[in-house]
């Protein structure tokens, strides 16, 4: 795995970048395009060093009660988002720190449809820490409303922190590298008074929820060990949670309340459930529980990996066949190395299933008398990435 960091900041013309890979998606239906678009702006976040990551300080936001932006908040200077789609936390403020941050809003017009994409660089507090993480939002919404009435779109959702990402989705895929290394906070978030409480008979107001793992899509981990996020309210301190795993047959020694906790689920591969229950200061109890599936075996190398120089203009055309998962494939990251240089992760990427078979992507980025290699490695929706394919390296 490259290590994250290793891009320069790259907002200008990443729209333009954004049409290769997406020329062959004339046959799918707009959700799927959506997905994709999504997915690359996404895969934009994970070349941007942690300290970079955030919008253009000259971003304005749209007033149109329908779009995505009417999320958005202004109070003075600060601009927050209430990214609850994809988020624990609700409202989050937004970062607006440098004049090179990426790009808000742009359109793209794919088959006809108007796809407006919208990103937005986010505060994660954790704890006593509100500045814990960066969250990277992406909706990508089009004409028209869904079945359920709603408008149409779909929302990716990224955690970042200082030594990676750790990806979360809500009605679309993406993808990274690492969990925030913070798992537990060392005071508890309730602060009343302890008493007797003699008149309460009623338990904490309390939730859960499982983090996205590594790399994982919202609902997948690639580990049995998670980060829950907790919240828990009662006028009856202190209070503590218990934890299950086999829907409170048996439950773990109470613990402290926090807002965030690891839990190591039951071992092995598939769907679990954690249950929290929230106990007050006189014992009254309420439960809660969270799931999501485990899969922790990866999607097979990408085959029969090629890569032509062509002309006219000069470029290099990779090709590949697809990659299988016992799960679901999300897409394929195009590592690039100029020189002897460090390999560059191409933010575009391809998403699964490929829009040609074999699998295509090329780089139109190149320059005559230069030196490239390239690799290919595929991944899934629980964050597992494959081995890589070879190197292949050609002089133009």
């Amino acid at each position: 795995m490259v290590a994250l960091g290793v891009l320069a900041l790259v907002a200008v013309g990443f729209g333009t970048a954004m049409g290769q890979g997406l020329d062959l998606l004339g046959s799918s239906n707009r959700r799927q395009t959506a997905t994709q678009l999504a997915s690359q702006w996404q895969e934009e976040a994970r070349s941007v060093p942690y300290a970079a990551l955030s919008l253009r300080s000259d971003t304005t936001y749209e007033t149109d009660s329908t779009s995505p932006d009417a999320a958005v908040v202004t109070a003075g200077d600060v601009h927050t988002y209430d990214a609850s789609a994809g988020s624990e936390s609700g409202a989050e403020t937004i970062i607006e720190d440098l004049t090179d941050g990426l790009v808000h809003h742009e359109h793209e017009t794919i088959n006809g449809t108007d796809f407006g994409i919208y990103r937005y660089i986010t505060w994660v507090a954790s704890g006593a820490e509100p500045e814990a993480y960066k969250r990277s939002t992406v909706v990508v919404s089009w004409s028209g409303t869904s079945a359920t009435g709603n408008p149409n779109r779909v929302t990716l959702s990224t955690i970042v922190g200082p030594t990676g990402i750790s990806f979360e989705t809500a009605g679309g895929s993406t993808t990274t590298t690492t969990t925030p290394s913070t798992t537990t906070t060392t005071t508890p978030s309730t602060t009343t008074t302890t008493s007797a409480c003699p008149s309460d008979s009623a338990g904490p107001v309390g939730s859960v929820t499982i983090l996205a793992g590594t790399g994982a899509n919202t609902g997948y981990t690639n580990s049995s060990t998670v980060a829950l996020s907790l919240t828990a309210s009662d006028t009856c301190t202190p209070v503590t949670m218990q934890f299950s795993n086999d829907a409170g047959a048996t439950w773990s020694a109470a613990v402290a309340f926090n807002t965030a906790y690891t839990w190591t689920l039951t071992a092995g591969e598939g769907d679990r459930t954690v249950r929290v229950r929230f106990l007050d200061g006189v014992g009254n109890a309420t439960t809660a529980s969270a799931s999501t599936r485990v899969d922790s075996t990866k999607p097979t190398t990408p085959g029969s990996f090629t890569a032509t120089v062509k002309t006219g203009p000069k470029r290099v055309q990779l090709t590949w066949t697809a990659s299988t998962d016992n799960d679901v494939l999300v897409g394929y990251r195009i590592y690039r190395a100029l020189g002897q240089a460090s390999f560059q992760n191409q933010a575009t990427g391809v998403s699964a299933p490929c829009g040609s078979s074999p699998c295509t992507w090329t780089d139109s980025g190149v320059q005559n008398n230069k030196t490239y290699s390239y690799y290919v490695v595929a991944y899934d929706a629980a964050g597992n990435e494959s081995s890589a394919t070879a190197t292949i390296t050609k002089t133009i």
